[in-house]
């Protein structure tokens, strides 16, 4: 993982800036998931995309100029590449397994303790 990016988002993490919820990246109260806070620091520093509604559903996608729509679950490619990342849900080992950070996420790991595990494993 680019090591600038994995500071921005485990700071991002920590800050307390950012409410955490699950099952979206970002949802229409603003809780974030923790792969939403790594786009959510896309879209700040990437002027060429932004977060959109979702009609149908209770949150955001990310849309680029065209207004092509990006995934609203799972990190989408431009968001990896710029991480460095090669999985759109990326695992880390916790309690002895191989776990995804969503599945930590939904299962309401806080940010303080999943941010320990990015800065460790990826």
């Amino acid at each position: 993982m680019n090591s600038k990016v994995k500071q921005l988002w485990t700071e991002a993490l920590l800050s307390g800036e950012y409410k955490q919820g699950s099952k979206r990246l970002r949802d229409k109260e603003d809780h974030f998931c923790v792969l939403g806070v790594l786009c959510d620091l896309y879209v700040k520093h990437h002027t060429d995309c932004r977060w959109k509604p979702m009609e149908t559903k209770s949150g955001f996608r990310i849309v680029g100029k065209r207004e092509i729509h990006w995934c609203e679950d799972y990190l989408i490619e431009p968001v990896m590449e710029w991480a460095g990342l090669e999985k759109n849900n990326p695992l880390v080992e916790y309690d002895g397994q191989n776990i995804s950070l969503v599945a930590l996420n939904d299962k309401g790991l806080p940010f303080e303790q999943i941010a320990r595990l990015i800065k460790q494993q990826l």
